[in-house]
């Protein structure tokens, strides 16, 4: 990056994904030790779950299915199962085990967020963790 006369603004990409970020260069070996002294403070440190928003509709499915199905996981893995579910994610279905009239109802809600963005609901996380990359990347790369 540097080479190529870019920048990366490490400040704002650690606001932004809630963790400390750490330039290196395995080429020359530099920030190696840094990047897992970070490491180690972050995993010594205060559980932080950064989030990323969905549009509207996938946020109202995400939280119904946090609230119906996987309150009782640990809060910093309910997202996840719920975006899985949210997805459809077989391998998730089949591990929770959720009840036939429980997922009915969450059916009817990732059903309302696919008519509404026109899309399957895997392709809609897909499409929009890639416009949070692009947000990303507009914020905290600048081209030289």
């Amino acid at each position: 990056v540097r080479k190529n006369g870019d920048k990366i603004n490490t400040a704002e990409l650690s606001r932004e994904l809630g963790c400390e970020i750490v330039e290196i260069s395995a080429l020359k070996g530099t920030g190696i030790m840094e990047a897992a002294e970070a490491a180690i403070r972050a995993a010594k440190g205060t559980k932080t779950v950064p989030m990323h928003t969905f549009s509207g509709p996938v946020e109202h499915a995400i939280a119904h299915i946090e609230e119906a199905v996987v309150h009782d996981k640990p809060e910093e893995q309910q997202r996840w199962y719920a975006i899985k579910i949210f997805e459809r994610d077989d391998k998730v279905l089949e591990r929770i085990k959720v009840p036939a009239d429980v997922m009915a109802h969450v059916e009817q809600d990732i059903k309302a967020a696919e008519t509404e963005l026109d899309d399957d609901a895997e392709s809609i996380i897909t499409n929009e963790r890639y416009v949070y990359i692009a947000q990303l990347i507009k914020n905290c790369y600048k081209k030289k």
